[in-house]
């Protein structure tokens, strides 16, 4: 069926009303604005919302592709905003099509426009400080640990991630200016260059060195009894979940 046709004849078939103030008519663009329509009187017709409704859903066949989407989504719109009623199956077929293409056209519209979108997060009136409390909360961390725990116990996560870090250049990203930058703070924040200098070493080989265990509730920073390697034998140190990820990755193939 050609449905350009349908919609030219559906138009013309309408009779000529003039749009008043409160008398439950509607203006349609003929042409939509979204495909280049003007505000013009000749690309403007008053239609009843039963017919303004079948309107939109003609427009909604007689494209493809962007231009599809484009009418879909005005016709979504339209049905938010003056509560016409749509079937079941038409709204699910409706809200895929406008959910897939909504997609498409914001990330060609985040890539063309990213350096303006950054400038305006800047220039935002944002109170930081109260922004800063509020994730400092246990709540938040709390939420965000079992986040990363769900991400991690995740196969489809972990590949995405690997594939990340394989992207990336890191010899671009640390160069030598930023490698000063993050020591010059390490030696003015933490005391960590000058612990690990004295590591003790293992008393069981005693060639490899105890890595450190964090800094304790005194102030001072503590360390293992034994090297990695020696716990590892002793069976002391666990394997972790990633390690286990991996090795069942490797045996399915994946």
């Amino acid at each position: 069926m050609n449905y350009n046709k349908l919609y030219q004849r559906f138009i013309e078939s309408r009779p000529l009303r003039i749009k008043k103030s409160n008398d439950g008519l509607e203006r349609h663009h003929i042409l939509p604005q979204s495909l280049g329509g003007n505000n013009k009187k000749e690309n403007l017709i008053a239609l009843t919302p039963r017919e303004h409704f079948i309107a939109h859903i003609i427009l909604t066949k007689c494209y493809s592709g962007l231009k599809r989407s484009k009418m879909v989504y005005a016709l979504m719109r339209l049905t938010k905003g003056n509560g016409f009623k749509m079937t079941p199956r038409r709204y699910e077929v409706v809200k895929k099509i406008a959910s897939i293409n909504q997609k498409k056209r914001m990330s060609k519209w985040f890539k063309e426009n990213r350096e303006q979108f950054v400038e305006s997060l800047k220039n935002r009136n944002i109170d930081w400080k109260k922004h800063k409390e509020s994730h400092n909360t246990f709540k938040y961390k709390e939420l965000m640990k079992q986040r990363a725990k769900e991400n991690w116990n995740n196969l489809t996560y972990i590949k995405k991630h690997r594939a990340g870090l394989k992207k990336k250049d890191y010899s671009s990203i640390y160069t030598k200016d930023v490698c000063l930058e993050r020591s010059k703070w390490f030696l003015k924040h933490t005391n960590k260059r000058k612990t690990l200098k004295n590591r003790p070493n293992c008393p069981s080989c005693n060639t490899n060195q105890v890595c450190s265990n964090g800094i304790n509730r005194f102030g001072t920073r503590s360390f293992r009894k034994y090297c990695t390697p020696c716990e590892k034998k002793m069976g002391r140190r666990n394997t972790p979940n990633w390690l286990v990820l991996e090795k069942s990755m490797v045996a399915h193939n994946l």
